[in-house]
């Protein structure tokens, strides 16, 4: 009984319960699951969630690495720096054509109107 949780029973009455899951944490409680629950896995997922709110190309590799690594800490870092440098895989063309400035405007415009000469 050396490794496990211990989690407190509903009523006050009762023995502790023993659940091998191999953690020695002592008494764990349900307001521990609840904030672990709440607070934990949604943390432990942050890299999978940025690689998903991202459209990330890589999104499966990465919740893959984050789900069988992140409890590593290294493999967490890893994900979660993948997930925010990878490339989005969303459908946005840029505009490679020349913008005209006010004063290519006005160059062509004094030329039109005769403005500029040649000698």
């Amino acid at each position: 009984m050396l490794w496990g949780l211990y989690l407190k029973s509903l009523t006050p009455n009762q023995n502790y319960m023993y659940a091998p899951l191999f953690i020695a944490l002592g008494e764990f409680g349900a307001k521990e699951l609840l904030f672990l629950t709440v607070i934990g896995l949604p943390l432990y997922f942050l890299p999978t969630i940025v690689a998903f709110s991202r459209k990330s190309k890589h999104k499966l590799p990465i919740a893959l690495l984050n789900f069988l690594l992140g409890w590593s800490g290294i493999g967490w870092i890893g994900s979660l720096l993948w997930a925010c440098l990878s490339e989005n895989s969303s459908n946005i063309q840029i505009n490679t054509h020349q913008t005209i400035t006010n004063v290519d405007r006005h160059n062509r415009d004094a030329r039109d109107s005769g403005g500029f000469t040649r000698m």
